[in-house]
């Protein structure tokens, strides 16, 4: 049934993305650049280009720590709530709820307004970290279902804020080769955090582990603002 469920999902993405129509900046030509000289091109544009590298190592920074996440959500249902699968399959069903709303927001009350996508972005990151450390410090259920819903909301503005920051920031010429280092760079750092938080929380515990991943998600959050937060470099950044 799950496999059914998760087939049906991507059949229904399919549709809407066939449904869907945008106008081409210009021909389309073929490049026989390599993936790696692609990587390049991508890492000399955020050299220069102070959002996208911006975004870059915030999200080396994240993957570091975030890996913990994944891991925690498992520990969290059986060796804290005591709950089982069945408190892992509820945690889940609350983060899934917690990134749509997420993005509900950024839809709803952020749209096309760059300003505010900025500092959303940038906020979201603070809230993400306060929630973050306060889930890893309760022991009872519903508290801590709480703080992962609220922590996941979060993440739900943080995830397409992401996207919409590097698309709009990004020459549409380089665009490509800079979601893929940026998603070769957070991807690659995610796997070593699973091996690295693994061995944390074995070592010092979840409530230490939960600040520490908090702390890295607050000072994202603090240097995106520092860097962009303020009125006058908002302005050039439209």
């Amino acid at each position: 049934m799950c496999f059914i469920i998760n087939a049906a999902s991507y059949l229904w993405s399919a549709l809407h993305i066939l449904r869907c129509h945008w106008d081409e900046a210009g021909d389309v030509r073929r490049s026989s650049t390599t993936y790696f000289q692609s990587l390049k091109a991508g890492f000399d544009e955020a050299l220069y280009n102070r959002v996208a590298r911006a975004i870059i190592l915030i999200g080396i920074s994240w993957g570091l720590a975030g890996g913990g996440y994944y891991i925690l959500i498992p520990v969290l249902g059986q060796q804290v709530y005591h709950m089982g699968g069945l408190g892992i399959g509820m945690l889940y069903v609350i983060d899934g709820i917690g990134v749509l709303v997420g993005a509900y927001a950024v839809n709803r009350f952020v749209g096309k307004n760059h300003r505010r996508a900025v500092i959303w972005y940038g906020v979201a990151y603070l809230t993400q970290a306060l929630f973050f450390g306060a889930m890893t410090q309760f022991t009872l259920f519903a508290w801590g279902a709480l703080m992962l819903l609220l922590m996941r909301v979060s993440s739900g503005i943080i995830i397409p804020l992401d996207t919409y920051m590097l698309q709009t920031c990004t020459s549409p010429d380089v665009q490509g080769r800079v979601f893929a280092l940026h998603g070769s760079t957070y991807g690659g750092v995610m796997q070593l955090s699973y091996a690295v938080m693994g061995f944390a929380l074995s070592r010092f515990g979840i409530p230490m582990v939960g600040i520490v991943i908090g702390t890295m998600s607050l000072l994202c959050g603090a240097s995106w603002l520092a860097q962009f937060g303020r009125p006058r470099i908002l302005k050039g950044m439209q």
